[in-house]
């Protein structure tokens, strides 16, 4: 058995992309992408605004022409990163900003510093989307990293749970594996796992001959009745 958990799924894809730099400032709920992407090779600088952690990011993005990540906790962290998160935008600079927020149950419940971080993002980004469940980690660092750079340059924003960062999946099976990397590759899903066989088409009953006029069956011969 492996098992994997969500920071470490989002510091290794992020590492798959291309992602050399994070900046940020660690806290609840991220504490743990920023521990994991320091494991997986990503250099991570500890900053001391959220505003100059995004401006350092989007500045990687810039000079290498690659992404650079910037990582905050959820609602003010947030809130404070948009400056470089428009500035990435407006001057068509990559970078991808990573947010944290409450467990996805609490969801409206007025928890830990809950804000619509989505909903704000969306205005400065080229793609901004909440990661809805653990196994989907790869497609969403995937999307926004491809966004990121693709076309013209701009920014992504990633919102990621407290149990989504925390949580697990099995990675043991070799159709799992090969779906994390493909996708995390930036491959189809579909050339992930292999294709199901397609059901055989029905037989096709035979025509009858065309008559002049149109036979209905009678009732006493209508399946599922006994005749009278």
């Amino acid at each position: 058995m492996a098992d994997v958990d969500g920071a470490t799924l989002v510091a290794r894809n992020l590492k798959k992309q291309g992602v050399q730099f994070m900046f940020g400032i660690v806290g609840f709920p991220v504490q743990p992408i920023a521990a994991a992407a320091q494991k997986e090779g990503i250099t991570y600088v500890g900053m001391r605004n959220e505003q100059s952690a995004s401006y350092a990011a989007q500045a990687v993005g810039y000079l290498t022409g690659r992404p650079g990540a910037c990582l905050v906790v959820s609602g003010p962290g947030v809130v404070h990163a948009l400056a470089g998160l428009a500035n990435a935008q407006q001057n068509g600079w990559p970078m991808v900003l990573i947010g944290g927020a409450s467990e996805t149950w609490r969801n409206g419940m007025g928890a830990f510093q809950e804000e619509r971080q989505v909903l704000i993002a969306t205005p400065f980004s080229k793609f901004a989307h909440a990661i809805e469940h653990v196994h989907r980690i790869p497609f969403y660092v995937e999307m926004a990293v491809r966004n990121s750079i693709y076309g013209r340059p701009g920014a992504s924003y990633l919102d990621i749970a407290d149990d989504i960062i925390t949580g697990r999946v099995t990675t043991n099976s070799e159709s799992a594996r090969r779906f994390i990397s493909a996708v995390a590759s930036g491959l189809p899903a579909s050339t992930a796992a292999p294709a199901a066989a397609a059901p055989a088409p029905a037989a096709t009953p035979p025509r009858q001959p065309a008559t002049g006029a149109q036979s209905f069956p009678l009732e006493d011969s209508a399946p599922g009745r006994e005749p009278r």
